[in-house]
């Protein structure tokens, strides 16, 4: 093997020409260096052929080694920044940070990324966020609490290794509605974090049965004995109302709760709420001789003697209750009680004769309740709470039917503050007259409140079958 001794190109042995530059080349013997033969110590030629190394394969494998040592670099560099990106992006204190602006911007995206629920039945999604989000809006400083309680534990976790992590919020606070969450690995290397969120639940306890039960005015349950108990959850941590109705026969109750879930807990981390706690089952007694007497209820007639009227129920604490004998073409009616919070109501008819003539009296007590249950049912959309005060068929009886749900359709709110009889006229036979009267009333319309009074002349009627007056017109006085 030789080389061109001008431009340096490899030659074939035979070659004395160079086909590169043209250059001639001798033919020279390949030097040779002399060994010594170990058996006879003489000098022998050793045929050792020099080769010159290619200028261009020196470079190329220059050029080869510095292709590795920048490919060992750049993995160097990349696997540093791979491992403070991953490092950055998975720290729980970043977590925690994003979570808070996310809450603050109304980001909703970006909470329902970072959150998960210990209970599969609520899902993470815009609604529930909404909930979350306006009740932290609403109680900056729970928010500011929740938010260093997650800074403490990120903190926690900076300084500790996954395994003592797990320990350590094994099973979380469950006083505290957020707490972090291990997900074991993310590209093999970084430990991943989510907060998981505690729900709330909400234990019902429903006085009476049939009574149907309402979350924010959709219809959850309804009570199927009484003393009826449910847990309702679960329930993001927010406000909540809370709505029981029962329609009866002898009453229409409701009751509404607004219920905060984190500010009413109980010492056991636990929301109780008693609903219609004013249902009330009673036993009624009345005076010698009259237990034969139909029993009422808020001008109801039962159809119930009072000897029978045992564990009645149920009625309102607010129930008026009372008892009426007809005999010898005379009504008696006994003087009329409150439930109010006892088990037992007793009837005294012991004044029941006088009270017959007592017009007065009968027309007072009239005006009086009906005034109070135009104002509730107005409130409750209930004409029936009014209706025992009106004669059936009147002309106040079919105008009242239509202005309550006009009025309660608008959101009005009345409560009656006072109302007074100034003058009544009674015929002869005291069946009908008129009573000259005023009323106050508190108003709530569009969140304005007003008190108004009002000066009237009801027109009335007895109702034999009902045992008592009735109104059946009104005129402004």
């Amino acid at each position: 093997m030789k080389y061109c001794t001008n431009c340096g190109t490899k030659l074939e042995d035979k070659e004395n020409t160079c086909p590169n530059c043209g250059k001639e080349t001798k033919i020279e013997a390949p030097l040779k260096k002399d060994y010594i033969d170990s058996s006879n110590k003489s000098l022998k030629p050793l045929d050792t052929d020099i080769s010159i190394p290619d200028s261009r394969e020196v470079k190329s494998q220059i050029h080869i080694n510095k292709k590795i040592l920048i490919l060992v670099a750049l993995i160097l560099v990349f696997s540093g920044v791979f491992y403070k990106v991953g490092t950055s992006l998975y720290n729980p204190e970043k977590i925690v940070t994003k979570f808070e602006k996310s809450i603050n911007s109304d980001d909703t995206e970006g909470v329902i990324s970072l959150l998960s629920c210990s209970d599969s039945n609520l899902p993470m999604n815009k609604e529930n966020i909404k909930t979350l989000s306006n009740y932290f809006k609403e109680n900056p400083s729970y928010f500011n609490k929740v938010m260093n309680t997650l800074r403490t534990q990120s903190q926690e976790i900076a300084l500790s290794k996954d395994k003592v992590f797990k320990e350590t919020f094994k099973g979380n606070d469950q006083k505290s509605i957020l707490n972090f969450k291990s997900n074991g690995k993310k590209l093999l290397f970084f430990n991943d974090y989510t907060l998981n969120l505690n729900p709330d639940f909400i234990n019902i306890s429903v006085k009476c049965k049939d009574a149907k039960i309402y979350l924010n005015g959709k219809e959850i349950c309804e009570s199927t004995k009484n003393d009826f108990k449910k847990e309702i959850g679960p329930l993001m941590p927010g406000k909540y109302k809370l709505t029981a109705n029962y329609k009866g026969k002898y009453a229409n109750l409701n009751d509404l709760k607004e219920i905060d879930t984190e500010k009413d807990k109980n010492e056991e981390n636990k929301v109780s709420v008693d609903l219609l706690e004013n249902a009330k089952y009673i036993t009624i007694s009345c005076s010698s001789g009259y237990e034969d007497a139909l029993l009422f209820i808020n001008g109801k007639n039962t159809g119930i003697n009072i000897s029978k009227a045992s564990e009645f129920g149920p009625v309102d604490k607010n129930s008026r209750l009372y008892g009426l004998k007809r005999s010898n073409d005379k009504t008696y009616k006994s003087e009329e009680v409150t439930v109010a919070d006892s088990d037992t109501a007793y009837l005294d008819f012991s004044y029941a004769e006088d009270a017959y003539y007592n017009v007065q009296e009968q027309l007072s007590c009239l005006i009086d309740n009906y005034t109070y249950a135009f104002a509730e049912a107005i409130n409750y959309n209930d004409f029936s709470l009014v209706e025992p005060y009106i004669y059936p068929g009147s002309t106040l009886y079919k105008g009242q039917s239509k202005l309550v749900p006009t009025l309660s359709e608008k959101g009005i709110i009345e409560t009656c503050i006072n109302s007074k009889v100034l003058d009544y006229t009674c015929n002869d036979d005291k069946t009908e007259g008129t009573i000259k009267e005023t009323e106050e009333y508190s108003i709530t319309e569009k969140e304005d409140t007003k008190n108004k009074i009002y000066n009237y002349i009801y027109y009335y009627k007895f109702n034999p079958n009902m045992g008592t007056y009735q109104l059946t017109d009104v005129k402004k006085n």
